[in-house]
This record gives structure tokens, C-alpha cells and sequence, in this order.
């Protein structure tokens, strides 16, 4: 009913189609069951309902349309001058005899005292479903059994205890006393020391992924974005394939003329061969600039609140926080090795100090050297980075999903702080401050993409078309 299309403009239809027939063909309306269908078409005609995804359409309409039938039907009999529910053909629906007369009137009363007025109705009535908060008995039940409440010492009536709900009840607390359930009671600093580990463990894959002989094809390069985030997870082939043999490499490239940058080259490239040969020919030199991108996405899907973002939240997210991520963990990397220089795990220095983007891509390497950033404070602020809700064109459930694990992570660093250090307030907002280094650093990035290296790319035989997307977002 919440998907048909809106009936309301049936009505004009209907009511040139009355005047020609007749009166004793017409049948009585069943005004119960058409008043519910009244207030599902009037909350279809508020532009903030299609909005929302289907799951979150039918959930309000479960919880609204009954206030709005109770106020609709009240005002309507009070506007009449009526105290008992009145409908539009006269009848009096439901009478002093039916069973559930008195829950119907009860709205009556209210509105007859506060003496109503038009606008305050319609406006009363907008608010019950744009601020309703809503609630669901059975976690309400739920938790005030948690908290300790007898349902046994509800105060029920003959018919009532005899309800087949109530019976159902005493059952499942029979059961639950013959056999009690035991809950282990996690501390919050256990909690966070799961989280710790996670993520310990995740980095640990992560290095042992670009340190594997898997090297990207030609076809993984012209991947979307999309196609990427949506694939099986290619984290476990360093498992299968191992580590890469003979590194470190020891080999010089010549500074292009034009781009200035290695890994860009200045003349056209000439692509031949199956589809399944590397871009570089030696099976043991990976294009890092690229191969680095892809694991930043890799790593991004290992967290579950990913999955639980739609595929555009998804796609938005990794094109505005792969960079980011990206940065942190190659300026980790040389930090953690005792080197201020871009190192990557083959011994190549990429970029090196005579190229055109060497100041940006090193900017990082200052702030992690200052603050002397240990590997716990590492990972939680990687992550921290990841989960930033304020990127432009998520919707707003995407941001509320987000800034919950944003807020998670940040709760786990500053309680590590605080434990660990004399200064950990002051530590901990330090830290924070590298994020607005690694935001800048990523704009720089981008700009530098655009206006120096996509022209140049753009003359590649084959199109990096995950590289364009996340630079173009």
C-alpha cells in the first residue's frame, strides 16, 4: 500500500461518477478500514517520506497512522459539534456499545477542552509524523525485564489473564527459570582491547598483503570503483602466493622532462599482449602508486559497518577516505623504519626528493616524527580516519552508521591515552590534529592529479578508471 501510487486524486474521478449513479446501488463504506487507508495516503504526500528507504517508510507508517486516524476522526466529530465519534455519511462509528468505544473518544475529550482550531490540528497532525518517536514494545518489554521488573505482578483482570499472550508468557518464563541463560559480563576495557586486536591483526595482513607476490593485472587497474568495492576480498592470495621474491630492488629510473614524476611517463605507452600481463614487465616491480589505492579499499572492506552502508555510501566513503588512509599508512610505514623518506616494502623510495609531488605526498612524515606515534595509536587513528561521517553526499542514515564507529574508535584512543600517558588529553587531541594534516594533504593530492597528471594519463592505452573516481571525488 506504502508502494502503490496515491489514490487521493480518485476522488475527484469518484465524484463525477456519483452524480450519475444511483443511489440505492451505492454501497456503505466500511469507514474502520477506509479511514486507515485515508491516513496511509496523507503521509505518501509528504515529500521527506519518499525519502527514506522502504524498510524506514513502512516502519513510520506503522507507528503513524494511527495517531493520525484517532486526531483525524476526533476533530472531524468535535468540528461537528459532536462529542462521540461522528463519520462523514452521519453514522456514528463506533457506537456506546461497541467494546473499544472508549479507546476511540478518548482524543475527543482533549481536543474539546484546548477548543482546537483549524491550523492547529493540521499542524498537530504534520508534527505526530515528522517528531513522533518511536518505540517498539517488545524491546521496551525487553528491557524492563533487564532491569528487573515482575510480569507476574501485573495487575490483570479475569479475561485478561486468561489471553492467550499472557499464557504464552508464563511459558517462556518457566522455561527461562528451569533453564537459565548466563551472560558474560564484558568489561570496557576488555572491549577495547578486542578492538585493539582487531585492528592489530588487520594491519598485520595488510603488510603481509603488500609484501605477497600478487601483483595487479591490467584488467584490476581499469576496474571501477564500484567493481572494486563490491568484489570478493583479495586480502587472503598473500596467503596463497606468498611473499614477493627478489626484493629489495636496487634500480634507477631516470626523471621524466615533462611529468616530472617516475611513475608517470612522458611518452605514450604502447600497450601489447594478453590482458593478464602486468603493467610492468619485471613480475616483481609493483606500480605502488596504484597497488597502494587498491589495498587502502581492501582494508576498508574488512570493517562490518561498511556492509551495512548502501552501495552509494559505500562507493562516497572509499572515494574521499582511500587517500587519507593511504597516506597515513605509507608515512607509518617509513616513520616506523626510522626513515624520513617514502619508502615502500621492495626498498624503493617513491617519490623520490626530485619530483614534482615529493613535498605533498611527504607531508605526513613530519607530524608522526613530532608526536612520535606509537603502532596502537597508529591503527585507532588509521581508523578514526576511515570512519568520517561529514563526507559530502552520504545519506543520512550512512552518517549515522558511521559516526557511531567514528565515535567507538575515538572513545578507544582516548581511554589509551589516558592510560598511558601523564598527558593523555593532551595526547589525544595531538593526535586528532593529524587528521586535519592528512585532509589537506589529500585536496593537495587531488589538485595535483588534475591539473599535472590526468592530462598525461589521459594518452594511457588503457583507462585507470578507479584512480580518476576517487581523484575526481
Amino acid at each position: 500500500m506504502i508502494q502503490t501510487k496515491c489514490l487521493l486524486s480518485v476522488a475527484e474521478k469518484c465524484d463525477l461518477a456519483a452524480d450519475h449513479q444511483d443511489t440505492k446501488t451505492k454501497l456503505p463504506k466500511i469507514w474502520y478500514l477506509l479511514n486507515f487507508l485515508t491516513s496511509t495516503e496523507y503521509i505518501k504526500t509528504f515529500p521527506f517520506f519518499h525519502k527514506l528507504s522502504s524498510n524506514d517508510q513502512y516502519v513510520l507508517a506503522r507507528y503513524v497512522i494511527l495517531p493520525c486516524f484517532n486526531l483525524h476522526n476526533s476533530y472531524f466529530s468535535i468540528s461537528k459539534k459532536y462529542d462521540t465519534c461522528l463519520q462523514p455519511d452521519g453514522a456514528k462509528e463506533p457506537t456506546e456499545e461497541d467494546r473499544h468505544y472508549s479507546f476511540d473518544v478518548k482524543a475527543v475529550g482533549p481536543l474539546i477542552r484546548c477548543q482546537i482550531e483549524l491550523i492547529e490540528y493540521i499542524l498537530l497532525k504534520a508534527i505526530c509524523i515528522s517528531q513522533l518517536q518511536l518505540r517498539c514494545q517488545s524491546c521496551r518489554y525487553k528491557k524492563c525485564i533487564e532491569v528487573g521488573m515482575n510480569s507476574k505482578a501485573l495487575e490483570l483482570n479475569e479475561t485478561e489473564k486468561e489471553a492467550l499472550n499472557f499464557k504464552k508468557l508464563a511459558e517462556v518464563e518457566k522455561e527461562q527459570l528451569e533453564f537459565p541463560t548466563i551472560q558474560a559480563i564484558i568489561s570496557k576495557e576488555n572491549q577495547n582491547k578486542t578492538i585493539i586486536d582487531m585492528l592489530c591483526y588487520l594491519e598485520l595482513k595488510i603488510d603481509q598483503f603488500k609484501n605477497s607476490a600478487y601483483n595487479p593485472l591490467v584488467i584490476d587497474y581499469m576496474k571501477t570503483t564500484e567493481e572494486l568495492v563490491t568484489r570478493k576480498s583479495i586480502l587472503c592470495l598473500a596467503d596463497h602466493l606468498g611473499p614477493m621474491s627478489g626484493w629489495p630492488i636496487n634500480r634507477k629510473v631516470e626523471l621524466p622532462k615533462v611529468s616530472r614524476m617516475r611513475d608517470v611517463p612522458d611518452i605514450d605507452m604502447k600497450y601489447s599482449g594478453p590482458p593478464a600481463r602486468p603493467i610492468f614487465s619485471p613480475a616483481n616491480q609493483k606500480m605502488w602508486m596504484f597497488f597502494n589505492m587498491m589495498t587502502t579499499i581492501e582494508y576498508a572492506k574488512t570493517f562490518n559497518f561498511l556492509q551495512k552502508l548502501d552501495l552509494n555510501d559505500q562507493i562516497v566513503l572509499v572515494g574521499q577516505t582511500t587517500l587519507l588512509c593511504m597516506n597515513l599508512h605509507n608515512s607509518y610505514y617509513a616513520v616506523s623504519r626510522k626513515m624520513e623518506k617514502c619508502m615502500h616494502p621492495d626498498g624503493t623510495e617513491q617519490p623520490q626528493r626530485d619530483e614534482y609531488h615529493y613535498p605533498v605526498v611527504s607531508m605526513a612524515l613530519a607530524p608522526l616524527i613530532r608526536c612520535d606515534i606509537q603502532p596502537i595509536e597508529y591503527i585507532l587513528l588509521k581508523a578514526i580516519g576511515l570512519c568520517n561521517p561529514t563526507v559530502h553526499g552520504l545519506s543520512e542514515h550512512g552518517q549515522t552508521i558511521i559516526a557511531k564507529e567514528r565515535q567507538q574508535f575515538s572513545d578507544v584512543l582516548l581511554d589509551h591515552c589516558l592510560r598511558n600517558r601523564s598527558d593523555g588529553p593532551s595526547r589525544f587531541v595531538e593526535l586528532l590534529g593529524i587528521i586535519s594534516v592528512l585532509l589537506r594533504q589529500q585536496r593537495l593530492q587531488k589538485d595535483i592529479h588534475i591539473y599535472h597528471i590526468s592530462p598525461i594519463i589521459s594518452r594511457f592505452p588503457f583507462p585507470v578508471q578507479f584512480l580518476d573516481e576517487i581523484m575526481y571525488s
